[in-house]
């Protein structure tokens, strides 16, 4: 009873702590108690609920991630523009004036501008460069020289001894364009070559074939199956996998977005399939990402002597004696009888949860019994604590001044301080009345 009531301590102080700092380790925020991805769409990657770098075209301003102004590329914010697009180019009149992003000369790709000159270095594609200028190749050519001659058509066109011819047959993307008999080499994805003159369309679900009835490669989710006489493709038996193979009842790989679901006993033994492609991981309370293949591991543990860490992920932790390690691979809970060693500055930071880089088997200087936790100071009790005669950090608040007004816990970092307190509080009372139970 007493292990199950700190147990419940420490997790009722975890929540209270998750809503005072409102984060999650890694690229992941707290949404409802929860650790879910960063909300902002246009955000490629956050850490601690906060963005660190936004997508193309989105800059960094007022803790979003905001459009870049029109025709840039990459910005640190909404108006400091560091590349602009293609064919256009970054303009700065004066230090204090905004910037912009002008289009170059016609059919130019890469232009500089020096002393209000405006040179171009590289043609879009579909121009050639002559004299400093980029001129428009033939009609439906990408790559020429000159005005005269192609070297390259565009997909669809076959050189001819008159410029870019169009390929004869719907979904050809290659062919020799001299007529009158203009030759196909190449057909768009699902189709195959017939006589060399026109495309036909593959089997069903089939992507790449050498005829209509002989596939070579399928579509995700279906497996093929190969004939004396042809070849065809047919659904896996599992749903969401990507890849099975013939009729088997098991998968290989699943789809993006989807664990593959086996146990930790298999997966040691070199089991490659599963029979379960699940969309989420509520049936395990561990996920383990190798060569791209997410496993969700049924059994509720971990291969290879790892652990799952805070977020439900099973890694390898580096930590001697920690119980519970951090998705970043620092510990937010020792073994019993160890401590987590920290800075009381680190403790009552705002904005971090409680992690420790070591497990130490002796505290030198001052510790607190936090959660179910024993947290060692390498400096001094944090703030709302002071040392008793054992070196304990116990509960200490300063009374206010009488003569102050309004709100005492009005910053952000006070309120954290308040709830972290009220958390370690519970704790204690459920320990003190686990011990009445007994």
């Amino acid at each position: 009873q007493i292990k199950n009531m700190k147990v419940l301590a420490f997790l009722v102080g975890l929540a209270i702590l998750g809503i005072a700092w409102g984060n999650c380790a890694g690229p992941h925020m707290s949404i409802n108690g929860t650790c879910q991805a960063c909300l902002d769409q246009n955000c490629e990657d956050c850490t601690q609920g906060f963005c660190v770098d936004c997508n193309e075209k989105f800059g960094f301003k007022d803790g979003k991630c905001q459009p870049c102004f029109e025709n840039c590329l990459e910005c640190e914010d909404p108006i400091g523009c560091i590349k602009c697009d293609v064919g256009f180019h970054l303009v700065v009149e004066s230090k204090d004036s905004p910037q912009s992003c002008k289009a170059c000369p016609e059919n130019c790709g890469v232009c500089q501008e020096s002393d209000g000159t405006v040179t171009c270095s590289k043609c879009q594609l579909g121009a050639f460069m002559k004299d400093g200028k980029c001129l428009k190749c033939p009609a439906n050519c990408d790559v020429c020289n000159s005005e005269n001659s192609c070297e390259v058509c565009n997909t669809g066109y076959g050189k001819s001894a008159t410029g870019c011819a169009k390929c004869k047959g719907e979904g050809c993307l290659s062919c020799d364009g001299d007529s009158p008999a203009i030759t196909c080499y190449a057909c768009e994805p699902k189709k195959w070559v017939e006589g060399g003159l026109s495309c036909k369309d593959c089997g069903a679900h089939c992507l790449e074939c050498k005829s209509g009835s002989e596939c070579m490669a399928c579509e995700p989710g279906y497996y093929l199956d190969k004939g004396l006489m042809s070849s065809s493709c047919y659904k896996c038996s599992v749903d969401n996998c990507d890849i099975c193979k013939n009729d088997e009842k098991q998968c290989y790989q699943c789809m993006p977005g989807h664990y593959k679901a086996i146990t930790s006993k298999e997966f040691l033994s070199g089991k490659e399939t599963t029979s379960i492609c699940s969309p989420d991981c509520k049936v395990a309370n561990a996920a383990w990402s190798e060569s791209n293949m997410t496993y969700c591991f049924i059994d509720k543990s971990c291969p290879n002597n790892m652990k799952v860490n805070s977020i439900g992920q099973c890694q390898e932790c580096p930590i001697d004696g920690c119980t519970l390690c951090a998705a970043n691979q620092t510990c937010v809970a020792c073994n019993e009888g160890l401590y987590l060693e920290i800075s009381a500055s680190d403790f009552m930071g705002e904005g971090h949860p409680i992690y420790a880089p070591v497990c130490s088997s002796n505290c030198y200087k001052y510790y607190l019994p936090d959660a179910g936790r024993d947290i060692c100071f390498n400096d001094v009790c944090p703030a709302g604590y002071k040392p008793n005669h054992q070196n304990k950090c116990i509960v200490y608040i300063k009374p206010e001044p009488t003569t102050s007004t309004g709100d005492s816990f009005s910053s952000p970092a006070q309120k954290a301080s308040l709830l972290l307190l009220l958390a370690i509080m519970f704790a204690q009372q459920l320990n003190n009345l686990s011990t009445y139970l007994i």
